[in-house]
């Protein structure tokens, strides 16, 4: 089902008004692609209509997919794979997910200022339940000056409470002052009770890269197995996060097998966080009076001096940040300790003459 010019291949069509009600309870759909006018913004694959400049009318699209299997779904330029048909998110979108099976939903690439397409996008909350199975959820890249879209959006909260996200990917944005897609975005609270994803991964961008999963509010990892969550790439900004609350995080939970941030390659960039650094400060934000703060970047605050106690953590020993947080935090007296698999950063911490540990050998005899 392939839409014409600005119209999606499955729902409404261009400059459409009114309310649009897509429901899928069984069989296959081989391919929803959505139409796009020449250079111009398209539709959706599954979902609404492009609106174009003038519009004034007002337009609701309600998709529901309670079975069946969706073999691609591919929105038109700026549109999303399953959700809206447009960079210009002024009508409202709603996806409800009780079910079925999506093996493919990918967003279009960008147009003009319109920022890629969502792989899904619900303007309200989205619940992915765990008879739900979405195979992968692609961003569309950005293009010229637009930026990039998501994997997975929610302009709500999102709930994952079961079933499988293959993989979650942010689109790339090659634009000067544009940061890549997130993986996995809630505009508002973020929960995952049980279920499976298996790889989160941000999009690369100049400013930023994107975030492998994204909070806006609370993040609460309470349950299931999140494999690979990996922040984008920044060429002149800051990598983005592996996962990252705008709020509090909370993990009583789960396993996460790998969490990582995105690499910063310019001479000022910066590079994303794990989760370690943000985990550690919001927890002894909560549990202590003191003042504790995770530095990401190269600057640390002010407040480091002769009476703070300076942790660097860096796997590799190398990461530059850490490096000139290290020798900054020395040089006004403070109290360090490093913890590093190697490197320059060990080899400096050594050169003070410091007392060695060797954390492996404490793990292994904790084990005894």
């Amino acid at each position: 089902a392939i839409g014409g010019n600005n119209a999606a291949g499955i729902g409404s069509g261009y400059n459409s008004n009114g309310t649009t009600t897509i429901k899928i309870d069984g069989s296959t759909i081989v391919k929803a692609q959505g139409g796009s006018g020449g250079d111009n913004s398209g539709g959706a694959g599954i979902g609404s209509g492009d609106i174009g400049g003038g519009y004034t009318g007002s337009s609701t699209t309600n998709i529901t997919i309670s079975g069946g299997t969706i073999v691609e779904a591919v929105g038109g330029n700026t549109g999303d794979g399953i959700g809206s048909g447009s960079g210009n998110r002024s009508n409202s979108t709603t996806v409800t997910i009780n079910g079925g099976r999506v093996e493919k939903a990918q967003g279009g690439k960008g147009y003009s200022i319109f920022d890629g397409g969502d792989g899904i996008h619900s303007d309200d909350d989205l619940t992915i339940p765990g008879n739900a199975t979405i195979v992968s959820a692609i961003g569309g890249s950005g293009v010229g000056s637009s930026g990039a879209g998501n994997g997975i959006y929610s302009g709500g909260k999102l709930a994952i409470e079961g079933g499988t996200i293959g993989t979650a990917q942010g689109g790339n944005a090659t634009a000067d002052y544009k940061g890549g897609g997130h993986g996995i975005y809630s505009n508002k609270e973020l929960t995952i009770n049980s279920g499976t994803i298996g790889t989160a991964q941000g999009g690369e961008g100049q400013t930023t890269g994107g975030n492998g999963i994204y909070s806006k509010g609370d993040l609460s990892i309470e349950g299931g197995t999140i494999g690979t969550a990996q922040g984008g790439a920044s060429t002149n900004g800051t990598g983005g996060d592996g996962i990252h609350s705008g709020s509090v995080v909370k993990i009583s939970g789960d396993t996460i097998t790998k969490a990582t941030g995105g690499n910063a390659t310019g001479e000022n960039s910066t590079g994303g966080s794990g989760i370690g650094g943000s985990l550690a400060e919001k927890y002894a934000q909560s549990h202590s009076k003191l003042d504790v703060v995770a530095i990401k970047g190269g600057s640390p605050p002010q407040s480091l001096d002769e009476n703070s106690l300076f942790i660097a953590v860096s796997h590799s020993g190398n990461t530059a940040e850490t490096l000139c947080c290290y020798e900054t935090a020395k040089s006004r007296r403070a109290v360090c300790a490093v913890v590093a698999g190697g490197g320059r950063l060990l080899a400096a911490a050594e050169s003070c003459g410091g007392r060695r540990e060797n954390l492996g050998e404490i793990q292994r005899s904790s084990r005894k």
